[in-house]
Order: C-alpha cells, then sequence, then structure tokens
C-alpha cells in the first residue's frame, strides 16, 4: 500500500462513504429488471459484485477498530476498479456517471485518508476505457459513443477535459480542507487563550475579594490592640523601660495594618471604563468562548431572544464579561450530573429603562433557604468552592448599577437575573 499523507482518519464518514456507495451498487442491480437497458446486460451482475464488496468492508468497519487505515486504502482501489468496468458497461465517454471519479477523489479528502496513487488510478481507470473503445480493443455500449469515437480530435479533446477537471477536483479540494481545517484550529486556540484568559480572570478577582475580607477581618482586632496598647502606656505606674517596650510593640502592630492596607491596595480589582455594549453580540462572543470549555460537552445552550433586539447596556466589558461568565459557569455546574438533557437558556428582555439578561438551567435548583441565604452571604454547594463567585458578581453589579435576583423555576432549576441600566442613544433629530 501506498502510504497515505499525515491525515487523521475519520470513521464516521468512511463508513458512510462505503454505505453510500453500497446503495448505489444495490440501485444498480435494479437494472437487472428494466427492458431494453441502453447499457450493457452484464451492469446488473456488476452491481451485485460490488455490493457485496462493499458489504463486507462495512462490516469490517462497524466491527473492528484494526486496519482501518488499510480497509480505507483497499476501499479506494476497489472504488476505481469497480469505476472502471461501471465507465465500460455504461457508455464509455457519454456515460451518465464520469462524476463518481470526482466523489471518490473529493470523499478521499473529507475522510482523511489519500494515497498518492489516488490521482493517477482515476485517470488511468477512465483512459484506458476511452482510448482502447477508440481503438476498438473494447466495444461500444450505443450508437451515441460509437459517433464520437468516430472523431478523435473531439475524443481526445473530451479526455483530456476530464482528467484535467480530475486533477483539479483533486488538489483543489485538498487546497481548500486544509485552508479550512488550518483556519478551524487558529479560531480554535484564540478560543482557548480567551478561555484561559477568563479562568485567570476569574481566579484573580476571587483572590482580590478574600483579600479584601481577611483585611477587613484582621483590621478591627489589630485597631483594639493599638488602642489597648496607646492606653497602657499612659498609664503613670508604668516604668520608663515598659512604656519604651509598649511603644515598640505598638509600632509593630501599626505597621501590620499599613502592610494590610497596601495589600488590600493590591488586590482592588481595576476599575475598566465603560462602553456601550450590545449585548446579542456580546452573548454570541461569550457563548463561542464557553462551548469550547470541556466542562460544557453535552449542554445545550438556548438562546430564547432574537438576534436583532435592541438592548444595549453602559458598563466596563471586563465587568459584564467576568458577571454573564461566573453565572453561566455555575449553571453548567448545576447541570452537570443531569441524567435528562442538560439545558441552559439565555434570555435578554429590555425595557423603557432597564435590560434584563436572564439564565436559567435544568438542574436540581436550591431550597428557598439556600437562596436566601446566599443572597446575603458567601456560600457554596460545591465540594471545591468558596462562594465568592456569586460576591464578586454582586460587587461587580452594584458597582455599575445593577442588581442580580436568583431564584427556583416552577419547572426546575435555577433562574438568574441580571438587571442592568440600559443605554439609551441620544437623539440627534
Amino acid at each position: 500500500m501506498d502510504s497515505i499523507y499525515s491525515r487523521k482518519l475519520r470513521p464516521a464518514l468512511l463508513r458512510k462513504q462505503i454505505l453510500l456507495a453500497l446503495l448505489l451498487s444495490l440501485g444498480g442491480v435494479s437494472f437487472h429488471f428494466v427492458k431494453s437497458m441502453p447499457f450493457s446486460d452484464k451492469l446488473p451482475l456488476l452491481a451485485a459484485i460490488c455490493s457485496v464488496v462493499y458489504a463486507v468492508y462495512y462490516a469490517a468497519l462497524l466491527f473492528s477498530d484494526r486496519n482501518q487505515v488499510v480497509i480505507a486504502q483497499v476501499t479506494s482501489l476497489t472504488n476505481f476498479i469497480a469505476l472502471t468496468l461501471l465507465i465500460h458497461a455504461t457508455g464509455g465517454i457519454v456515460s451518465p456517471f464520469v462524476f463518481l471519479y470526482f466523489c471518490a477523489l473529493i470523499s478521499e479528502t473529507l475522510y482523511g485518508v489519500r494515497t498518492p496513487s489516488s490521482l493517477p488510478l482515476a485517470i488511468i481507470s477512465y483512459s484506458s476505457v476511452i482510448v482502447g473503445k477508440l481503438m476498438g480493443l473494447l466495444p461500444s455500449m450505443n450508437q451515441f459513443e460509437a459517433q464520437i469515437y468516430q472523431s478523435v480530435p473531439v475524443t481526445l479533446v473530451i479526455l483530456v477535459t476530464v482528467t484535467g477537471y480530475m486533477g483539479v477536483a483533486y488538489y483543489f479540494t485538498d487546497l481548500m480542507v486544509s485552508n479550512l481545517r488550518d483556519r478551524l484550529a487558529e479560531e480554535n486556540e484564540k478560543k482557548a487563550l480567551l478561555l484561559k484568559k477568563f479562568s485567570e480572570l476569574n481566579a484573580s478577582s476571587h483572590i482580590g475579594v478574600m483579600t479584601h475580607r481577611i483585611v477587613h477581618d484582621l483590621r478591627g482586632p489589630l485597631a483594639a490592640i493599638s488602642g489597648y496598647l496607646q492606653m497602657q502606656a499612659l498609664d503613670a505606674d508604668n516604668t520608663q523601660e515598659d512604656k519604651e517596650a509598649l511603644k515598640d510593640l505598638n509600632e509593630v502592630v501599626t505597621g501590620m495594618s499599613a502592610t494590610l492596607s497596601s495589600i488590600t491596595a493590591f488586590g482592588r480589582v481595576s476599575e475598566n471604563r465603560a462602553e456601550v455594549i450590545l449585548l446579542p453580540e456580546f452573548m454570541r462572543n461569550l457563548l463561542a468562548i464557553i462551548c469550547f470549555s470541556s466542562n460544557s460537552k453535552g449542554v445545550r445552550f438556548v438562546k430564547l431572544y432574537d438576534e436583532d433586539v435592541k438592548a444595549s447596556v453602559m458598563v466596563p466589558r471586563g465587568d459584564l464579561q467576568l458577571v454573564c461568565f461566573n453565572i453561566i459557569q455555575n449553571a453548567v455546574e448545576a447541570v452537570r450530573e443531569n441524567t435528562r438533557e442538560r439545558r441552559i437558556e439565555l434570555d435578554i428582555i429590555p425595557d423603557e429603562k432597564n435590560v434584563k439578561i436572564v439564565i436559567s438551567d435544568n438542574g436540581p435548583g436550591m431550597t428557598p433557604e439556600l437562596i436566601s441565604v446566599i443572597s446575603r452571604r458567601p456560600m457554596t454547594t460545591k465540594k471545591d468552592g468558596t462562594g465568592i463567585g456569586l460576591a464578586i458578581v454582586r460587587e461587580l453589579l452594584l458597582r455599575n448599577g445593577g442588581e442580580l435576583v436568583i431564584s427556583n423555576r416552577t419547572t426546575g432549576g435555577i433562574s438568574a437575573i441580571i438587571t442592568l441600566p440600559a443605554h439609551i442613544a441620544p437623539d440627534l433629530h
């Protein structure tokens, strides 16, 4: 066997191609029942033999994962042998089945196995029939092809034209498919980088909020300790040595407080510039990134809104991305264990003053008590969660004049409603 080009075999497409060839062969068997057929009477027998061969190939691919590349190459060789006999039996240069050569050459590119001999085999297969009939070595099947063979220049022009188009189909199909694969790989790489960026942004924001909370919890006791030390230093019964020790200790506590303040400044989420965001386009781009994540595999995202809906907001893009990303990721986590369909619905509902982004899932939902708790403070039901994600979401929405409402759906699952002030374009009239 010739060595194949470096491609990934696609067994599913190969099976479909063999199944199609099998069905076409079975269709050829039906010519046995056609009276006054313009083709050779051996055509039904040829079709029956091809049907058996393709059925064997299909069964071998269906029930065995071994030697799939070899089966693909043998199938390719069988295709051209069968086409040689088919073209001869159906009229040679006027055969209506010449298009099957192009189908065979193109399909090899699609299912991932193309041998260097494919194009030469196709050209030799077709040319041998035409030249053989032109030279009288093979009989003509009808008067139409016999009339064409009487003109050698016309026969040669048709032969060169058909074989030339075979070469064009062979190389241009490979070029187009390779270009599409390269572009797809490039798009996947971009989506992976964006997904990584979101993950890092999510993690950094979690760390920032946790840092704020830790600092807040520590600064209170430190302030109390500092005040106590200052009061003790004013006690008249203390010796000068005790006063110096208390002063030094107070300086240490004050330094710790200053250090915590600097940490707070470092962990604070930077403020982005607000911009006008068209929500349908924004959601489309965000979903493209989220769907690329392995966590979203098997999850069906359903957009309930019209892509032409007029809805826009004026907020920092990074803030809105983080808000929606967190909530959609929570919805994906919620439906992960579903035994039924895993479905997440998204809707955009504008009105005169506000725009609502509704993200709903068909997961198990939460108890009313738990919803009440997470509305007030960070809490999570995940084994590896911190509950900080929703705290970040609420903080970012509050900063941009929005709010988040979480509730159970009557049909099961959770509905998260993000409300933001609508951006109203200025009237230029």
